[in-house]
């Protein structure tokens, strides 16, 4: 009896697992590269100019990653983000509870990670050196507003 009922049971979730799938095939996403791709079969010179366009995109990044992504005669990029950051410490009154000093902590380290300015940054994988950068986002201890 037993066997027969776990038997059952795996063909319910077998089922179940089956529905799901075959359901999932009809999701449907972005339309926008099958437009492109229709609009550049119908019009081919539209499809060179897309091609150049992206060539030339590619050629200003990185003549811009090469120098830092300073702007012509205006300075430096746009100002680093600041993003305010609330915490709630759930405790129990116990050990478990943190101090204000390790997450004042915390927050220093989360900057100098998202900065590029952590003490480790020599040891960036070889994949990611010539791509790791300053993200010029920072974190700070959010203010309650009355």
């Amino acid at each position: 009896m037993l066997q027969k009922m776990n038997k059952l049971k795996l063909i319910g979730a077998g089922a179940l697992l089956s529905s799901n799938l075959i359901f999932a095939q009809d999701l449907k996403f972005c339309g926008t590269t099958e437009a492109m791709n229709k609009a550049f079969a119908e019009n081919p010179e539209l499809y060179q100019q897309y091609l150049q366009s992206e060539a030339e995109l590619k050629i200003q990044d990185q003549e811009a990653f090469a120098n830092g992504y300073q702007q012509q005669n205006r300075g430096a990029m746009p100002p680093v983000y600041t993003i305010p950051v609330v915490f709630h410490i759930l405790h129990q009154n116990g050990t478990e509870n943190i101090s204000d000093a390790q997450i004042h902590d915390q927050m220093r380290i989360l900057n100098e990670d998202f900065r590029k300015l952590n003490a480790d940054n020599a040891n960036t994988v070889a994949a990611f050196q010539g791509i790791s950068a300053d993200s010029e986002i920072e974190f700070q201890i959010g203010s309650k507003r009355s």
